[in-house]
């Protein structure tokens, strides 16, 4: 028998969805050391589907739209594997956003977290189809960790998470890989770290949410704001063209085409969706 080239070999094993990967490592330990190199996760996170993050009361899910351009596509939904949340933390407040295919997951305080001794804050990376999960340990406990991004300037990526210290009321970036916390200065700044908790997407290494026009009393009038890694600031992106006109009206920033933002409006009154 003659085997295939390793570039042949590399080049069919990244066309296959993530799942797969997971039974292949036994395969041999090429295989097994091929899953772990950056380039290949890069090339195997470009060519996959893109697939939804469904979040219940006990479980979470993956959704997979299979057929989307045909005349009766196929709905997927698969169980996610290795779930980070072996700690206790607080469901009802934990975010989960993408960066580069992987998983950035926090678990930020509430007034919930104070009557509830037992429960605690948490961050992790995690993949969930190899089963990996990296969970970070800070030394500065009161730091609240809010998203993920990298220095886009560089060739070879440091991710970073961006949060704050409440109680002293500074804002600070980790570096995940020194492990060494830098503060920066937000003057005259006007934003609110629960906003980027909740709703930050991360896009080229940036983060950018949903914030309301500061001096807009109705708050029905919204920007998206950003935060740059490779300046170290926050910075407003572009004016919003659609209103809240009902408080209750939902508004969702996501990445599309893997370089560009997306932003879904439901009326809470229709139940009609813009894209």
């Amino acid at each position: 028998m003659v085997p295939l080239p390793r570039e042949l070999a590399e080049d069919i094993l990244s066309r296959l969805p993530a799942q797969s990967l997971v039974r292949f490592r036994s395969v041999c330990k090429r295989w097994n050391a091929l899953f772990d190199e950056k380039s290949f996760n890069k090339v195997q996170f470009a060519r996959a589907r893109p697939q939804f993050i469904c979040m219940t009361n006990s479980n979470i899910y993956s959704i997979d739209i299979i057929g989307l351009d045909g005349v009766d596509p196929t709905i997927n939904l698969l169980d996610l594997p290795s779930k980070p949340y072996y700690r206790k933390l607080d469901f009802n407040c934990i975010s989960i956003t993408t960066c580069d295919g992987f998983l950035f997951c926090n678990s930020f305080p509430n007034a919930f977290v104070f009557f509830c001794p037992g429960m605690t804050k948490g961050t992790a990376f995690w993949n969930p189809w190899l089963k990996q999960v990296k969970w970070i340990d800070f030394e500065e406990k009161d730091f609240d960790a809010c998203g993920l991004g990298y220095d886009n300037t560089r060739d070879e990526k440091v991710y970073k998470i961006l949060g704050s210290f409440m109680c002293r009321r500074e804002v600070a970036i980790y570096d995940c890989t020194s492990q060494a916390f830098k503060f920066i200065d937000t003057p005259n700044e006007d934003w609110s770290i629960t906003e980027v908790q909740r709703s930050s997407v991360s896009l080229n290494g940036n983060l950018y949410w949903i914030s309301p026009i500061p001096d807009k009393f109705d708050f029905c009038e919204f920007l998206i704001r950003s935060f740059d890694f490779s300046r170290d600031i926050f910075k407003p992106f572009c004016l919003l063209h659609c209103r809240k006109m009902d408080f209750c009206d939902l508004l969702v920033l996501q990445v599309f085409n893997e370089n560009r933002l997306s932003l879904l409006k439901q009326c809470y009154k229709t139940r009609k969706v813009e894209i």
